[in-house]
């Protein structure tokens, strides 16, 4: 078996998250941008009536930061177990591109897995309040 595509698929799959990954900082962009109105608060002169709109803008931007950076995580082993059933169902249609015979089994099998690790890695990559299982804390309106 040829695993020369499968070695370019994935080499190029870990330079686009590679690019993607460093700029999805905790926060990171958030805090540039309150950054930037820090700076255009002391550029404004004292008399401007947009100074308090400003820093009471800042402040509601600096306490929700807070909040979500201690209030909402992701879950890392539904994150993980996610990534295995893509990498196992992207290898189950791979074996079944090349297989003879009964190839329509191994892609019912990869495009199961497939379907289940993007699903799992939706729910679990997205920051929300979670218990210590790591599992969603329902609102009130979920």
């Amino acid at each position: 078996m040829d695993l020369a595509p499968l070695a370019g698929i994935a080499t190029a799959a870990a330079a686009v998250f590679g690019r993607l990954l460093p700029g999805r900082a905790v926060g990171g962009r958030r805090r540039e941008v309150i950054l930037r109105d820090l700076d255009l608060f002391d550029r404004l002169p004292e008399s401007s009536s947009a100074r308090k709109v400003l820093l009471d803008h800042i402040e509601r931007s600096v306490i929700q930061l807070t909040l979500d950076e201690t209030t909402k995580r992701r879950n890392p082993s539904g994150m993980t177990l996610a990534a295995m059933f893509l990498i196992g169902g992207g290898l189950l249609v791979y074996v079944g591109w090349n297989a003879r015979g009964w190839e329509w089994t191994w892609w019912i099998s990869g495009v199961f897995c497939l379907a289940l690790g993007a699903f799992g890695l939706v729910q679990d990559a997205t920051r929300a309040e979670r218990d210590e299982k790591g599992r969603r804390i329902k609102g009130e309106g979920a």
